[in-house]
């Protein structure tokens, strides 16, 4: 008589469990797509991207399969959009991230196609099957000893800007044991993922700067003599930041971006955090200085004029006791805002006229 085939309710599990008990990563994939759990801080998410013009929309769910910080990722086919790896992880730190309790950061986000990691320029388009279906990606959150740092750092930093700016958690924030330069960067990485994240509470987080500036330890530079502070570390992210502003024509996402980092910019110099000769160099890389050089795009002629509003007062009115006179700064882009103005649409030669309004009569 043959041998009765066991039941689903019978049939024994499958062993999973290597013999000396080390995961490869490989493996921890097979076990988190065999896994149905859902997550419940995942549950009846979806999220919505916002695809170029005349796209049609597309919808993605995201699904915990196991507990481990990986994410299985199903994307729906669209022959009309064009996705970003960047964008998609924007959209689930944007949708996910708040609800997860250690939260979740772009830069922590790694997308596997596969055993292949997907770098942050590729087109989700290009992945997708030619029969049809839906294409299937990994997501894995990064662990570091850096990412602890900053991820506790970002839990501060939110409450101090609902608490009304409480002392007392930057006093928790300040007393965070950094042992590495690393972890200093983490910091302040962390400050400036929730300044640009959080626009509307810029001031706050330019003040924890200020606050923070001498309350870590300094470590020594292996580039030169200089010590390596928070100070300086707030700079050089300064500069980094700026410089991944795109050459091109700037999507709405980037174009958010820009302007909360010039808002967060501008609030750090009106703190005295920056020296003016860095707010000049912001401008000039936005407009340029002379009428022999190209005119800029309109999108960045806005957002100089955005810049110089907030900014136009303390550059018109320094305090005393500074190195150099910072009006002939203000004068110098104000110029070159005018020869700007009647190439610029309606909307910004408005702008251009407020910036104008700023000076002196005299001065016009």
């Amino acid at each position: 008589m043959a041998q009765r085939r066991p039941t689903q309710a019978t049939r024994i599990p499958r062993a999973v469990k290597p013999a000396d008990s080390v995961f490869e990563r490989t493996l921890m994939l097979r076990i988190g797509r065999s896994q149905k759990v859902v997550h419940p801080a995942l549950t009846g998410l979806s999220t919505e991207f916002r695809p170029q013009k005349k796209a049609s929309e597309m919808v993605s769910e995201l699904r915990v399969r196991n507990l481990t910080g990986t994410v299985l990722l199903n994307v729906p086919p669209s022959t009309e959009s064009i996705v970003d790896v960047s964008d998609l992880k924007h959209k689930i730190n944007g949708v996910a991230g708040f609800r997860i309790t250690d939260g979740i950061t772009e830069d922590r986000l790694l997308l596997f196609h596969g055993e292949c990691v997907l770098q942050d320029d590729v087109k989700i388009k290009t992945l997708w099957p030619r029969g049809g279906g839906h294409v299937e990606l990994q997501l894995y959150i990064r662990k570091t000893p850096e990412d602890d740092v900053k991820q506790e750092a970002l839990i501060l930093l939110k409450q101090y800007s609902v608490s009304k700016k409480d002392t007392r958690i930057l006093d928790s924030l300040a007393s965070m044991d950094l042992i590495s330069c690393a972890q200093l960067q983490a910091v302040v990485e962390a400050i400036f993922t929730q300044a640009l994240a959080d626009p509307a509470n810029s001031e706050a987080y330019a003040n924890a700067a200020v606050r923070l500036r001498t309350r870590y330890p300094q470590f020594p530079s292996e580039v030169d003599k200089r010590p390596i502070t928070f100070h300086r570390v707030l700079l050089n992210h300064c500069q980094n930041e700026f410089e991944k502003t795109p050459t091109r024509v700037l999507q709405d996402r980037e174009r958010e971006k820009l302007h909360a980092l010039l808002k967060f910019i501008g609030n750090l110099f009106l703190q005295n955090m920056l020296a003016a000769k860095v707010v000049g160099q912001v401008l000039h890389d936005l407009i340029g200085i002379g009428s022999s050089e190209e005119t800029p795009r309109e999108q960045l002629v806005e957002c100089a004029c955005v810049y110089l509003q907030m900014i136009g007062d303390k550059l018109l009115n320094p305090e005393p006791g500074l190195q150099a006179p910072t009006q002939p700064l203000m004068h110098q882009f104000c110029d070159r805002l005018r020869d700007l103005k009647w190439a610029m649409p309606e909307e910004i030669q408005a702008q251009i006229q407020g910036i104008e309004a700023m000076l002196p009569h005299d001065d016009w």
